[in-house]
């Protein structure tokens, strides 16, 4: 029988006996297969077998006809670490490593520690990747499997390499989103260094305090106590109610408590949900409207006992429905801010800009109220205001944002549309509650009913035909549909329960959802291009310039009237008066706000429109954004741009034979 044979079947004494009789060691087979070869592959082989062909003066590295050398087939088929170590120590080497990393990536998917485990013992490379640059890491970290990791970890995987979708597997590890404990993962990585000796995760990073819980716990412990010195329950017989903005019919819990509820979906379903758009930006669209919303509420209460008190009222702060509405109303304001800025700020700015804002907001709101202007659903006092309060701040920050223009995650997907048409719906349903609330008699509150009812249809009618219009092919865009089918709620804030023709209130709305698509498609590029004015949501085109509209409509319906007692309660000039004092205290209070927050740490470049700066994001939703693939640009896209000549090679064959049909 032959050396190789025997080799083969693991009979060392007789392999022995061969080689001290001149055998040739190195004779191949018809696969270019040597003693060692065999040796090496064959399980029944024993370690001594493999070291009397190496003492034979076997070829450590001679390659088969399939480029496999001894200590690839050793490591292949897992043969004992003695083996392995012998074969090295005597100059073996790897010639099919990119097979043996491929065994490493199929154990890791697999979770074969064991396997894992003898492969990087024998020398495969942890840090090898395959044609997407995923590393064995990424595969551990994606799978879950806390034992894979840490064997990878503890052979100096480096969890810092990026694959082709931009990920490291230490950046996937802390945004999943663990739903009760902490995860495994994330604690590993704490546990770990880098290969260059430093750790994953700074220790201060894992136990240190937020800016925003430094800044804004005591700020939320501040105004506990304020409230509990200060405030106080409305009790019936107790309000004074020839007061500004109360009437007894407020407190008519069957009327009240309805409308108020409307208004608080609006505030946090309504306006969270419409600015769900962007496709990395759902939880801040969402979350941070909720968390803005509950602390301006409190914040309102506080600083309105306080202007009330300057303005040479009782420094009492009666915590009702009305004061919540009103809350809310200021909240509308801030939202209405956080539009212009969403995405380009991080929670700590916004939180500092809702806090300076509302001090500017109930100023301007306690002056409102000692004015006596009619602006029942707040055209001027909500709208007006937050919106350029937001446009002052944006010009203000621009040079903070040096790619905010051009940022990639600057867009949407379907779904995210669909979700901020969930926002659009509900603030289309619900805003004739917004601008009746405060109507002093049910006379007031129907007819602010019916007029917004009225000029919401036409703005949404209107929208739909401009937005068909104005975009290339006659489609219908969702950036349209979504914001100005609501201008007409905007624009009617202020007229809502002026007695005019129920003609007069569509055209009004229709007026505001065609300058709103007007906005979008030529004013909005045109302010960002020479003004460097960039605006998220396009706040200007829904609240700012139908807020115009609004507070030109009521001067100009109580001009109409000259002989109403309208016209006489509420002068012209002093509408005119306020409509000044708005952009005024907006203007100058966003200016004032821009300086300060220009001094905050902002997200970097790499950072606008994601969710991850603020948030811990699930990992798994990463890759199906598309912008590392290109499926988002289908310019760039080979594989789309191969489809779309397929498709048009398409249409001409059925061109043509559909010409070859006439001519016969």
């Amino acid at each position: 029988m032959g050396l190789i044979h025997l080799a083969s079947e693991g009979h060392t004494a007789r392999v022995i006996s061969l080689l001290e009789q001149k055998a040739n060691v190195n004779k191949p087979d018809y696969d270019k297969r040597t003693a060692l070869h065999v040796a090496c592959s064959s399980t029944v082989a024993s370690l001594e077998t493999v070291k009397a062909l190496i003492s034979a003066k076997a070829q450590v590295n001679s390659v088969d006809k399939f480029g496999a050398t001894p200590l690839d087939e050793a490591v292949v088929h897992q043969r004992e670490n003695e083996i392995v170590k012998i074969l090295k120590d005597n100059g073996g080497r790897f010639s099919q490593m990119s097979k043996l990393e491929s065994l490493l990536m199929t154990a890791c998917v697999e979770n074969k520690v064991a396997t894992i485990s003898y492969l990087l013992d024998a020398g495969v490379n942890v840090n090898c990747f395959d044609y997407d640059r995923r590393t064995p890491l990424h595969i551990a970290v994606d799978r879950r499997n806390v034992e894979v990791c840490r064997v990878l970890l503890d052979n100096k995987a480096d969890g810092r390499m990026i694959d082709r979708f931009g990920l490291s597997p230490f950046s996937s590890a802390m945004e999943h989103q663990s739903r009760n404990l902490d995860d495994p993962i994330k604690q590993l990585f704490r546990e770990y260094k880098c290969p260059d000796g430093k750790m994953y995760v700074d220790a201060s990073e894992v136990h240190g305090i937020s800016d925003v819980v430094k800044v804004f716990a005591p700020m939320e412990l501040l105004l506990i106590v304020l409230i509990f010195i200060f405030g106080s329950y409305h009790v019936e017989g107790e309000t004074d109610l020839s007061a500004p903005g109360v009437y007894e019919g407020f407190y008519k819990l069957s009327y009240t408590y309805g409308m108020f509820m409307d208004v608080h979906v609006m505030i946090f379903v309504g306006f969270g949900f419409l600015m769900t758009f962007l496709r990395k930006y759902s939880f801040g669209a969402v979350g941070l409207t909720f968390l803005l919303g509950a602390y301006c509420i409190q914040l309102h209460i506080v600083l309105e006992g306080l202007f009330h008190f300057i303005a040479g009222h009782e420094a009492i702060m009666h915590i009702d429905i009305k004061a919540f509405v009103l809350g809310d109303f200021a909240a509308g304001a801030v939202m209405i801010t956080y539009g212009v800025l969403i995405g380009k700020v991080t929670s700590m700015q916004m939180m500092m800009i809702a806090t300076l804002e509302m001090v500017f907001y109930t100023a301007n709101e306690i002056i409102s109220l000692d004015m006596a202007i009619t602006d029942i659903g707040g055209s001027m006092v909500i709208h007006m205001f937050g919106a350029f309060f937001g446009l002052t701040l944006s010009l203000v920050l621009k040079d903070t944002w040096p790619k905010a223009f051009t940022a990639g995650d600057n867009a949407s997907v379907y779904h995210s549309d669909t979700f901020a048409m969930i926002g659009t719906v509900f603030l289309w349903m619900y805003w004739p509650s917004f601008n009746a609330i405060l109507g002093v008699d049910d006379e007031k509150r129907h007819l602010a009913i019916t007029n917004t009812v009225l000029s919401l249809t036409g703005s949404c009618i209107v929208a739909f035909l401009a937005s068909s219009y104005f975009r290339h092919g006659g489609t219908f865009c969702m950036v349209d549909v979504q914001n100005a089918t609501l201008a007409g709620g905007v624009a009617m804030g202020s007229s809502a329960d002026v007695n005019m023709h129920p003609g007069t209130a569509i055209c009004i709305g229709a007026l505001a959802g065609f300058v709103s698509v007007f906005g979008y498609t030529k004013v909005q590029p045109y302010l960002a291009n020479q003004w460097g004015l960039h605006d998220t949501c396009g706040v200007n085109n829904l609240h700012g310039m139908p807020s115009l509209i609004g507070a030109i409509t009521v001067i100009i319906a109580l001009a109409s009237k000259p002989d109403s007692e309208e016209h006489e309660n509420f002068p012209i000039n002093k509408q005119g008066a306020f409509l000044v004092c708005t952009l005024v205290f907006a203007i100058i209070g966003g200016g004032i706000t821009g300086l300060i927050v220009r001094g905050v740490t902002g997200p970097n470049t790499s950072q606008y429109y994601q969710d991850a700066v603020d948030w811990e994001v699930p990992h798994e939703e990463r890759p199906y954004f598309f912008d590392k693939r290109g499926e988002l640009n289908r310019e760039e896209n080979p594989m789309a741009a191969t489809l779309k000549e397929m498709q048009q090679l398409a249409t001409r064959i059925q061109s043509l034979e559909a010409e070859a049909r006439a001519a016969n």
